[in-house]
């Protein structure tokens, strides 16, 4: 066997194996994006030391031991609080947790809505 024929057979070898590791890559990237799409919607409360919702987004929080629902806006923050709900806006609030998936809606004919 020439040199030559040992480095081909070894490229062959390592290419087969690039493609089965971008296969199984892809296969993880898609299994996390199934785990954060889960972990988004979770209907647990989550601390606002621990972590801070997306801003902007629609969600539940808690201050004084009342839920509010409104949203965190960050350029409000050095103002009147980064917290807002239709009644105002808040700095004290404690934890947070996101709004739930929507019902599915069947229309007369039982098929889902769009």
């Amino acid at each position: 066997m020439t040199a030559s024929k040992d480095i081909y057979e070894v490229y062959e070898v390592q290419s087969k194996r690039i493609v089965e590791l971008e296969a199984m890559l892809s296969e993880r990237d898609k299994e996390l994006a199934e785990i954060k799409e889960q972990w988004q919607w979770s209907d647990e409360w989550v601390s606002v030391d621990v972590r801070l919702p997306k801003d902007y987004e629609p969600i539940h929080f808690s201050r004084r031991g009342r839920v509010h629902t409104g949203r965190r806006d960050p350029n409000n923050e050095p103002l009147m609080g980064a917290w807002e709900d239709y009644d105002g806006f808040y700095s004290d609030v404690t934890h947070w947790m996101p709004l739930p998936k929507p019902p599915e809606c069947h229309g007369m004919n039982g098929a889902a809505d769009e």
